[in-house]
């Protein structure tokens, strides 16, 4: 029997795409690069992976991370059948089931960061002082060549057993992220180490790019936040997490929940920067997720 999953999949036409060029991108194949993302099954052969991260620390203790998401723009032909379809649905719909992908799963397969595989990508150079200020940043096209596909489980697991000296990097990367959490005023609180690094890793890349947008007056799609909720919605919101109490809802559930109340109620996109409350009125982008927003 078809599942509503398996329909939106077959209706989905995927045109010819566009075979993306190496010219004029910096190669960065020889970082050491990882990726961390959340899996129930702990099965990463069956996931796309839409960021990965590389790190060194210079001798005067300045972090350079590097964030890399796939350049699924090289992909796209311009005016075609892809674009009218992206166009039209502007983001991923979830729904209970299924989902209504932005990008089709044949392309986000072949932009999603596998490692062994040398892709195109989009790379955040972030300097970062030992206190955690945001010192400098660069964006430019890259090559990647990600070593480990993790998943959160897994990388958790290398973080407390130091067990291979290649991801012996791991633990400097959530030094860093709980650094950048506490500077934000946020509390680490039951947040593993692997999802600690994935937050503050994403969050760093549209706080600094949207600086750089900001400060520059280029026109940039800002994730504007006031801070207000509707007597309505904060009902609605203590509901829901009442529900995922009492339903023991995955990590991955809530998130998506909130993320969820967060655009109905509060969340709005505007080229002009309106600040957003949850980062002290800074300007926020949302950079770090090419396939799936």
């Amino acid at each position: 029997r078809e599942t509503a999953q398996d329909h939106v999949k077959k209706q989905i036409v995927v045109p010819q795409i566009i075979v993306p060029t190496i010219e004029d991108r910096t190669d960065l194949t020889s970082l050491f690069t990882i990726s961390i993302d959340s899996s129930r099954s702990g099965d990463v052969s069956k996931m796309l992976f839409d960021d990965a991260f590389s790190m060194n620390v210079d001798s005067m203790g300045n972090y350079i991370l590097f964030i890399h998401i796939p350049d699924v723009d090289c992909y796209i032909p311009r005016k075609g059948e892809i674009e009218d379809f992206m166009r039209g649905i502007g983001e991923s719909v979830y729904a209970k089931d299924m989902v209504t992908p932005l990008l089709s799963y044949s392309i986000a397969g072949k932009c999603s960061l596998e490692h062994g595989k040398v892709k195109p990508s989009l790379t955040y150079m972030i300097k970062i002082d030992p206190k955690g200020n945001i010192k400098d940043i660069a964006f430019f096209k890259s090559l990647v060549n990600v070593n480990y596909n993790l998943s959160a489980n897994k990388a958790n697991t290398f973080m407390a057993s130091n067990s291979d000296e290649r991801l012996n990097i791991l633990n400097p990367m959530y030094e860093l992220a709980a650094k950048l959490r506490r500077k934000r005023g946020e509390r680490i609180g039951n947040r593993t180490k692997s999802y600690v690094i994935m937050d503050e890793f994403n969050i760093i890349a549209d706080l600094a790019v949207a600086a750089y947008f900001n400060d520059q007056k280029i026109i940039f799609p800002y994730k504007n936040y006031k801070g207000k909720k509707s007597p309505v919605s904060q009902i609605n919101i203590d509901q829901t997490e009442q529900f995922i109490r009492v339903n023991n809802i995955s990590e991955e559930g809530r998130e998506l929940i909130n993320s969820i109340f967060d655009i109905n109620n509060r969340v709005f996109y505007d080229t002009v920067n309106h600040g957003n409350a949850a980062y002290k009125g800074k300007p926020v982008g949302n950079v770090g997720n090419p396939m799936i927003s």
